[in-house]
Parts: C-alpha cells; structure tokens; sequence
C-alpha cells in the first residue's frame, strides 16, 4: 500500500494534550526543488487539471515561500487569513499563485538539467501571467467600497516580493 507523504501532521486537534490548532508541515526535500511536480510528457489519460499548476504554486507559496519570507510570530495572518480569502477572492488567488510561481520558477532555473530549467522558464511565464491578473484584479476592487484594507494591504506586500524575485531562494 502506497501511503502520500506530501504533508505530515505534527498535532491532532482530537488528540489529548495537543495543542488546538494542528500545524502542518511539509516533507523536506535537501536539494530545495520543489515539493511537487506535473507528469513529464503526460499521455492523454495523465494530463492535469487546467489550474494544477495554480495548485502547485498555491502550495510552493504556503509551504516553502511563505516561512521564508514571513517571521513566525506573523504565518498565522498569512496562513489562516489571506490563503483562506484566497479561496474567494481572484485577485487575491492570482497573487499568491504568482508569488508562488515565481518562487517555483527561481528553485526550477537554478538546476542543471535543461528539462528543469525549461520548466523553470514555463513557471516564469505564468507568474507574470499571475501578476498580471492579479494586478488588474486589483484594479477593479478599488471601486468597491467594501475591500478589506488588511488584504489589500498583503496583496500589494506580496506584489513587492514577486517583483523582487531574485531575493527569494530556499
């Protein structure tokens, strides 16, 4: 039997003794590529979801970028807060997916192999692409008088991070 092994649970809220709230943590892979990856020339039967790419970089942004760039005392906000809104709000999804890539695309062009950096320069893309959306997005929201200012405020601290894209390395 074959068991995934992309997460593990460090706490069970229906655990004795264990605190409320279960942390989740990834698997570390020592070499710093990402945690997931797309089938290489998938057959018919084997391609993704049109968005699984938005999926990987949803999760390279909550379990690999996230902690790098955030102090703990603040992964609460990010976690529970902005990943939770992203879930409904686009602009939001689209900014978090974009930091995500971008982050993906850095580890992915770093390799040797020209297959990684070639998906690396795919990556790229559709962070800008991301970006893109995300920014107009937000755009759009600016009309609406109900916009919470704490996410705008973290879109636009995850646009300054995506921008600076070099800085970002595991």
């Amino acid at each position: 039997m074959r068991r995934s092994t992309s997460t593990t649970t460090t706490a069970s809220v229906s655990d004795p003794g264990h605190p409320r709230d279960a942390t989740i943590r990834p698997q570390v892979r020592l070499d710093g590529l990402p945690l997931i990856a797309l089938p290489n020339n998938p057959t018919s039967l084997q391609l993704p979801h049109a968005r699984a790419r938005d999926i990987l970089a949803f999760h390279q942004f909550l379990f690999r970028t996230m902690p790098i760039l955030f102090p703990p005392a603040s992964l609460s906000f990010w976690r529970d807060y902005v990943c939770q809104e992203a879930w409904g709000i686009e602009y939001v999804f689209d900014a978090v997916v974009a930091l995500g890539c971008m982050h993906r695309a850095t580890l992915l062009l770093s390799q040797q192999t020209e297959s990684d950096r070639d998906h690396g320069f795919d990556t790229k893309v559709i962070a800008v692409q991301m970006y893109s959306n995300a920014l107009k997005g937000v755009s759009d929201s600016l009309a609406c008088t109900q916009i919470s200012m704490a996410l705008l405020l973290a879109v636009l601290i995850l646009f300054a991070y995506t921008e600076v894209r070099p800085i970002i390395e595991d």
